[in-house]
């Protein structure tokens, strides 16, 4: 019987990574063992079915351009591919029984199944509280966080039981996001693990890299601005990616470093150890010690606030800011001299603001972000 998979994170788990390989490979002459379709992919670089959630819950969201679930059934009958792969996050546990209707509608002689990898809660806290700061999503401390959403978006067990019970226990996949599948690659650990499949994929070339204290710093200091002089809740998304690769180089940047104290993590862990060994008892990986026991982050550097940004970094910002606010990039001192755009022969300084050049593939003057 043909087979079709569908992935739905959690996010943070390795999803961007398994779908960016995915969208570059699978469908490649080498590679026709796992087809990913075309069909509802969202616009952003095209690489996760966002599309046939949004059909489902978000219709301001839904794009028809980018395929509906009639489309996605046109498409994958055409290929007669054996092995069909879907992957987004945005498929919440409230749309499981939705999803299993879309199933049997459209695929009823196809053995369907959807794969759930999970996280230690501890990590997945701190990763998801990072990707907050990231985006100028949260002002508050981690543990404001995890009092806020922890119990929320580390209730494993209730998404594992809505999907298994819309689409039935033996149909679901659930996986460790752990030691063993960052090492092997989490394309690889899915092939051999998930879909049960003796063959090789790379790993996407894209790799989202960790932000540093000062990009975060800059990050918040720049969100924060922005909403007060436009009323925008959100700073646009590809001025973070500029703040991020303006300061990867900064002399000092911390990139290592935990915002959790111990407390937290014990507490945590404290919380989780009963949905842990009700993993660890129905699923292959979570008999672990990285579920059941509470080892050190491994990170000496605890951080308990972000750094201060100096005057000239903040004038940087300013202008990311203005620019931000005008819709186009035009980066200025605060004295309102321009600041040159050429190449810096070396790695920019920040504190020689007269030594830093963006670079053009980033800044582009008049043209609008999108």
């Amino acid at each position: 019987m043909k087979r079709i998979f569908l992935h739905i994170g959690q996010p943070k788990c390795g999803t961007t990574a398994i779908q960016r390989a995915f969208a570059e490979h699978s469908d490649s002459a080498e590679n026709r063992t796992v087809y990913y379709p075309r069909k509802g992919r969202y616009v952003r670089k095209l690489v996760a079915h966002h599309n046939l959630a949004y059909e489902l819950y978000a219709p301001k969201s839904f794009l028809p351009a980018r395929g509906s679930w009639a489309d996605l059934e046109e498409e994958v009958r055409s290929t007669g591919a054996d092995n069909i792969l879907l992957s987004s996050e945005a498929f919440r546990r409230f749309l499981a029984n939705t999803v299993a209707a879309k199933f049997r509608k459209h695929f009823a002689d196809y053995d369907c199944k959807v794969i759930l990898y999970l996280r230690p809660q501890w990590d997945y806290i701190e990763s998801g509280y990072n990707q907050l700061l990231r985006f100028g999503r949260h002002s508050g401390t981690i543990d404001e966080f995890y009092k806020e959403q922890g119990a929320k978006i580390t209730e494993y067990k209730g998404i594992v039981t809505a999907w298994g019970k819309a689409i039935g226990h033996e149909n679901i996949i659930c996986l460790p996001f752990d030691k063993e599948a960052k090492t092997i690659g989490i394309v690889s650990h899915m092939l051999k693990y998930a879909l049960k499949l003796d063959v090789e994929m790379p790993d996407s070339d894209i790799v989202n890299k960790r932000f540093g204290l000062k990009a975060l710093s800059a990050i918040r200091y720049c969100s924060e601005k922005y909403t007060r002089e436009t009323g925008e809740m959100a700073l646009p998304v590809r001025y973070i990616v500029m703040i991020s690769d303006l300061f990867r180089h900064y002399p000092g940047e911390v990139n290592d470093f935990t915002f959790m104290k111990p407390e937290l993590r014990r507490k945590i862990y404290q919380d989780s150890l009963e949905t842990n060994q009700w993993l660890a008892v129905r699923y292959r990986g979570f008999a672990t010690s990285e579920f059941l026991s509470c080892s050190p982050s491994g990170k000496d550097n605890t951080v308990a606030e972000l750094p201060t940004l100096t005057k000239e970094e903040r004038e940087i910002c300013d202008s990311l800011v203005r620019a931000a606010a005008r819709g186009r990039l035009v980066l200025r001192y605060s004295n309102g001299q321009r600041i040159a755009q050429k190449w810096w022969e070396g790695r920019p300084s920040i504190l020689n603001l007269r030594s830093w050049k963006p670079d053009r593939r980033a800044f582009r003057p008049g043209e609008r972000p999108g």
